[in-house]
């Protein structure tokens, strides 16, 4: 469906994070409908709906659209799909989800650099220091990747006494 792909395209140039639009009436023709699928055949052009619909996101989204689009990404057959994982962390933390973005994070067959910064920063955003420490120590004993400034900046917000930043400089040393 060739027009579906133009007319997301189309909402994504217009949907701007200072109006006040309500952007389920872009999204939720697809994602209400009964039928599990997207209404693409095209394997390649399914995932890139998909993803267009994620970066749409807003942030008032109800936690039902992040749901609704993690079913999508897995009747869909890229549940292994990195890019679309975090894309899908990405919306469960702007809706305030931990439970289920934690959910998602373990069941995650691969996992990069921008996966385990959003679960950093996640628990940090959310006044969990501890776990979002934890969750640092894990990436730097279980990851190829190496932490960015960001990552970083979010654990140094996690350290909120003396205890915590000797254990992120153990990390950071480890590295």
């Amino acid at each position: 469906m060739r027009n579906f792909a133009l007319h997301l395209r189309y909402c994504q140039k217009k949907i701007t994070k200072t109006q006040a639009l309500n952007f389920s009436t872009f999204a939720c023709p697809v994602l209400q409908s009964q039928d599990p699928c997207l209404p693409i055949q095209n394997l390649q052009s399914r995932r890139r709906a998909l993803v267009n619909l994620l970066q749409l996101r807003v942030s008032d989204q109800p936690i039902w659209y992040d749901k609704r689009m993690h079913a999508q990404v897995v009747v869909s057959g890229f549940q292994d799909d990195v890019f679309l994982a975090n894309l899908l962390l990405h919306s469960y933390t702007k809706s305030d989800s931990i439970v289920y973005a934690r959910k998602l994070f373990d069941k995650m067959p691969e996992k990069n650099s921008v996966t385990w910064s959003s679960m950093v920063s996640m628990y940090t955003k959310h006044g969990n220091d501890e776990e979002a420490l934890v969750m640092f120590s894990e990436f730097c004993r279980n990851s190829d990747g190496k932490p960015n400034e960001y990552t970083l900046a979010s654990v140094i917000r996690a350290c909120s006494d003396w205890e915590g930043l000797i254990k992120v400089l153990k990390c950071i040393v480890l590295l």
